[in-house]
């Protein structure tokens, strides 16, 4: 889910884009809980500040900019995070 006139929206996340790096972060398979812990923790040292995701998006690399920042909605960046094995 990617919120209306969130910062995910702005960065141009769509919903079903499968994030392989998000800062420096990167997606391996197996257990993501560490991975999905660190995601957290860099949003929350990255407010106001860009972070490079790179996604992948009908078989298409592309890198983003998400900026974390407080919003209208919920959380800092406006989408739902699920971490896939």
């Amino acid at each position: 889910r990617v919120e209306a006139g969130s910062p995910a929206e702005a960065a141009g996340l769509r919903v079903g884009d499968r994030i392989l790096q998000f800062g420096n972060v990167r997606h391996v398979s197996g257990n993501v809980s560490p991975q999905f812990n660190a995601v957290v923790q860099q949003v929350g040292n990255s407010i106001d500040s860009p972070i490079e995701v790179l996604i992948e998006r009908d078989l298409e690399r592309i890198s983003l900019h998400l900026t974390p920042r407080r919003w209208d909605g919920r959380g800092m960046l406006g989408c739902n995070l699920m971490p896939v094995a």
